[in-house]
Formats: C-alpha cells, sequence, structure tokens
C-alpha cells in the first residue's frame, strides 16, 4: 500500500467540510515528544483481558497482530505517543503496553484519531472514530474506520470482525474470527456506502472511459483494499477541483 501520509499536518476535509479541522502536527517517529506515562496515568487501572481469544483457531480481532508505533489524538487535539499500540477491531477498543510493567491495557482516554506506525514495511495507518463523521449513524459512532485516502473523494475502509463457533466431532467447539470489508466514499463527512467493485465504478462514472482504461492497463480486480485505494487516487488526479 502506498504511503497514506505525506505530510506532518493533514486537512480532514473528508471528516467534516470544516477546513480548519486537521489532524495535529507531529514530526514522524518523534515520540519523545509526548509523555507515554500520560496515557497510562489516564487508564484508572483497566487492564485489557483477552481470555476470549486464548482458544483461537483461526483468524484474529486485531488489525494487524503486531504492536506498533502510534500517535493518539484526543477530543481535545492532545497528542499521546506509545511505542505499542495494537487495534482490536471486534470490541473496537485501543491497547496499548504498558512501558514499565509489560501489561496490556485499555485506553480510556476518548481517542479520536489514531496514526499507526509499521516501522518495519515503513507504512503508515491512518484511523478514526465514526462519531468524527456527521453523517454516521448511532451504531457507527464507536467503529473505528480506516482512511484509506484523504483527498477531495476519501475512501474509508472498515473491517467488520464476527466471531464463529464450530463443534469439531471429539474435539469440541473451536472458535474462529471472520474479518468482512467494508468500503464508503466520502465527501464532506458524508459518507456512502460501496457495496462492491462494481459499485465503485459505478460512483466514478463521470470519467468512466479514463477509468475503465486504468483498471484494464493496471489490471486492478477489486480484490483488495489497495485496488480502491490505487483508483480513488488516480480519480482524484484526473478530478482535482471536485
Amino acid at each position: 500500500m502506498k504511503r497514506l501520509l505525506l505530510a506532518a499536518t493533514i486537512l480532514f476535509s473528508c471528516v467534516s467540510g470544516r477546513s480548519q479541522y486537521a489532524f495535529p502536527e507531529l514530526s514522524k517517529g518523534d515520540y519523545s515528544s509526548t509523555d507515554n506515562r500520560i496515557v497510562v496515568s489516564s487508564m484508572n487501572g483497566k487492564t485489557y483481558f483477552p481470555t476470549e481469544y486464548a482458544k483461537l483457531a483461526s483468524g484474529t480481532p486485531f488489525f494487524r497482530d503486531q504492536w506498533m508505533k502510534a500517535e493518539l489524538i484526543d477530543d481535545r487535539g492532545k497528542i499521546y505517543a506509545s511505542n505499542a499500540v495494537r487495534m482490536d477491531l471486534l470490541s473496537n477498543s485501543v491497547i496499548f503496553r504498558d512501558p514499565a510493567t509489560r501489561q496490556e491495557m485499555t485506553v480510556s482516554t476518548p481517542i479520536k484519531w489514531i496514526r499507526l506506525t509499521d516501522t518495519v514495511k515503513n507504512i503508515d495507518y491512518m484511523f478514526v472514530l465514526g462519531d468524527q463523521f456527521p453523517s454516521t449513524k448511532k451504531t457507527q459512532a464507536g467503529i473505528w474506520f480506516q482512511i484509506l485516502v484523504n483527498k477531495n473523494v476519501c475512501l474509508i475502509h472498515q473491517q467488520r470482525k464476527s466471531v464463529h463457533e464450530i463443534v469439531v466431532y471429539g474435539e469440541g467447539p473451536e472458535t474462529t474470527i471472520a474479518t468482512d470489508d467494508f468500503y464508503f466514499l466520502s465527501s464532506q463527512g458524508i459518507l456512502t456506502p460501496i457495496t462492491g467493485w462494481k459499485d465503485l465504478q459505478e460512483q466514478l462514472n463521470d470519467k468512466k472511459e479514463m477509468i475503465d482504461q486504468y483498471i484494464h492497463s493496471h489490471h486492478l480486480k477489486g480484490k483488495a483494499p489497495e485496488d480502491y485505494t490505487d483508483l480513488l487516487l488516480y480519480y482524484n488526479s484526473i478530478n482535482p477541483g471536485k
């Protein structure tokens, strides 16, 4: 996936129509500029107990299983930094590892934005809580959405996790976690569900000929988020003022 965050300050016109609403400025990798202990002290001793995943046969509740560096922004615009964060998208909770005790803790501070950094692959992942979109339903308010494209027309991605239990003869029940991908287009904070690859192309039909040619020449199949991202980046490049 192409690097999504190319500037220290990013204007989130896709989330709200207010151009002054910006992702707070923080130099990348500057984890000494904020105090990780502030995150710890705000937890009120809320320990994370992933006991329900102890006998998981397949799947994962997390966006990524590995711990990543992260910058977290609360509802007041305050920035927190941590060297070990991961997101439980089944419960829509944010987990960090206490650097002193190594204990896993659930973030209780009202975090609204998260930037995860995979330092191995050199990739950033941006997330926004659903209540930051003015058009989201109440059931979406506490859900974490990933921003894949932050341009004139934004591409939003939701990994929806679900738990399934099957009975294996002679061994008892096994728990699996499935992940379904959902996509949305967003302009001025209005989320429009995309039902699939064909639907996305129809939403961009004002540039149908160019879109069709780009899909064909780049062999896009719509089988992965990267295909959706690639197409939206191209669409915005030929619609700079939309």
